[in-house]
């Protein structure tokens, strides 16, 4: 992005606390006019000096940037759009991920986070050790050890989900 504005070369500095000069100093970019009020007329005073400062930052961090201050204000509002989408998605991401937990444990708490993926880890394999045990007994046709494979198999499952972490 660029201003498109063709100026002075920067840094900018105040000297004599109005005159505003560019990076060769034998350059004056402006004198701030005089904005103290005295009566019925206006002098100079911290007023116009801060004034002269305001014009110096401002052509320094165009110089810094290559932006204005209107385009640098409008930058920042769209990050501050874009950080608050990005932290509606993190909120999102991170119920989904507690709900995930809730399945996983069966309701019974949520192990937290710091476990990464590991109660999902643990239920699928427990999903699988279900259903191998479940296919061997159906391949011998055992039906005596379809039930006792099937019961240990869900004990199992059933022991892991109760106990978060484990």
């Amino acid at each position: 992005m660029s201003s498109g504005f063709e100026v002075t070369p920067g840094p900018w500095t105040v000297i004599d606390g109005t005159t505003v000069l560019s990076a060769d100093p034998s350059v004056a970019i402006c004198d701030a006019f005089p904005a103290d009020k005295a009566g019925n007329e206006y002098r100079y005073g911290e007023s116009s000096n801060a004034n002269a400062r305001l014009i110096a930052e401002a052509g320094t961090v165009l110089h810094e940037t290559g932006l204005t201050p209107r385009q640098l204000a409008d930058l920042v509002a769209r990050l501050k759009l874009e950080a608050q989408g990005h932290a509606q998605e993190a909120r999102t991401a991170n119920a989904t991920i507690a709900e995930i937990y809730q399945v996983c444990t069966g309701s019974t708490g949520e192990p937290g986070n710091w476990n990464g993926a590991e109660p999902v880890r643990q239920l699928a394999e427990s999903r699988a050790e279900l259903l191998e045990a479940l296919q061997n007994a159906v391949a011998y046709g055992l039906p005596d050890e379809i039930s006792d494979a099937a019961v240990t198999a869900i004990a199992n499952a059933t022991q892991q989900r109760k106990e978060p972490g484990a």
